[in-house]
């Protein structure tokens, strides 16, 4: 065998033992939600559930949130019930989530509607 076949396979192999570290430590991380612990004490909500607040909201939005919901959010997480964050939380994860899932400012308006149904119109 040359010298730098050599050299090439324990390259190779270095990078194989890097990578494989690198995803045992992040992937984990990946498959959260949220800040650790935090959202394993929240409550969540049925995937089907109805806001029970719709002042306010068109049986276009109602239908708009939902599906958007469904496709953008319930896919990856649970429905964490939106009432049981504060002000601050809420408007932190909205804009988070908003950002992850590449809404547009229009789906994100109607989302945020839809989901401010459930914190019982709370902004």
């Amino acid at each position: 065998m040359c010298p730098a076949s050599s050299s090439r396979i324990l390259s190779l192999r270095l990078l194989l033992c890097h990578g494989a570290i690198f995803l045992l430590i992040w992937l984990p991380a990946c498959a959260s939600a949220g800040p650790k612990g935090s959202q394993a004490k929240r409550p969540f909500l049925a995937a089907n559930a109805v806001p029970p607040n719709t002042a306010g909201l068109s049986a276009d939005d109602i239908t708009q949130g939902a599906k958007l919901h469904i496709a953008k959010c319930a896919r990856c997480h649970k429905f964490y019930d939106p009432a049981a964050y504060t002000d601050a939380e809420w408007r932190l994860w909205m804009a988070k989530m908003s950002k992850k899932a590449r809404l547009t400012p229009d789906q994100e308006a109607v989302l945020s509607r839809y989901l401010d149904a459930f914190r019982g119109g709370r902004p």
